[in-house]
């Protein structure tokens, strides 16, 4: 318990900062949880592989830097940048299983490009949905209402749940809870619109603070599906008391992503 208070106590004003700053500080916060990520997914990929030595890491790693250095030079849009860097870890994923004596291409390949996409794409939207006009408010309502969301599950899944809600991949998570999520993640969203006037409505944050809430538990249990299969408790140790980058950020990693197309299918995400 020392150990997740102090990780905590470090961690979350080292990521508000580096938030409120944005820019590269904001960037190179991001590029680094994202190559620890990969790393981790190397880790889970490799436990479950039929041949030794397989994703190759290098290659998840670079396609994870590619991914974040892509979006922060796109000005908050979507990176056309981001289809060479997928044909290219095709092409370079072949190339490898090609030239080894044992090989495994369908792993090689295909989980070279599932452990670069997940979760360094998808760390890459948070430096996207930074650099949209009202960057840090949009990033900042997206962090709070997963946290809420998380916390109502939690508090009100030990309270009133019954129900489990996926107990082949987290046998704690009832139904009470993930509803409490969504009601957590909503009124934070409310809330946030109050003290924001002029960037969130109320009704827009109630709404963007559920979807927030749907997608973040959807990415918790994503990631329990991955530890269920490499049977580990955690993906790795970095953060101690909290466990590996992807337990700390799975949740976050789908919200942000889900919030960001949902400001660009309303229309509400000017880049600047």
């Amino acid at each position: 318990m020392a150990a997740r208070l102090i990780t905590a106590g470090l961690g979350i004003p080292l990521f508000l900062g580096m938030l409120y700053l944005g820019g590269p500080w904001w960037a190179g916060l991001v590029l680094l949880l994202a190559v620890l990520a990969c790393w981790e997914m190397g880790f889970l990929l490799r436990t479950v592989s039929p041949v030794p030595d397989t994703p190759s890491r290098l290659l998840l790693l670079a396609g994870g830097v590619l991914f974040v250095v892509a979006a922060y030079t796109s000005d908050g849009m979507p990176p056309a940048a981001w289809s060479p860097v997928a044909v290219g870890l095709t092409f370079a994923a072949f190339l490898r299983e090609i030239l080894r004596p044992v090989r495994a291409p369908m792993h090689g390949v295909g989980w070279t490009l599932f452990g670069a996409v997940y979760p360094g794409a998808l760390f890459a939207h948070l430096v996207l949905l930074r650099n949209l006009t009202h960057g840090f408010e949009w990033l900042l309502l997206v962090t709070l209402a997963t946290w809420a969301s998380d916390s109502a599950a939690f508090f009100v899944g030990m309270t009133w749940g019954q129900r489990p809600l996926a107990p082949a991949l987290s046998p704690k998570k009832t139904w009470e809870g993930a509803a409490g999520g969504l009601c957590g993640g909503a009124l934070t969203g409310a809330l946030f619109a109050g003290f924001t006037s002029g960037v969130v409505d109320v009704g827009f944050g109630l709404a963007a603070g559920l979807l927030v809430s749907a997608a973040g538990q959807i990415g918790d249990l994503a990631a329990s599906a991955l530890k269920r299969q490499a049977a580990v408790k955690d993906t790795g140790a970095i953060l101690p008391g909290h466990g590996g980058i992807i337990d700390r950020f799975d949740s976050l990693l789908f919200a942000g992503a889900v919030l960001y197309y949902g400001l660009l299918l309303t229309g509400r995400c000017p880049v600047g």
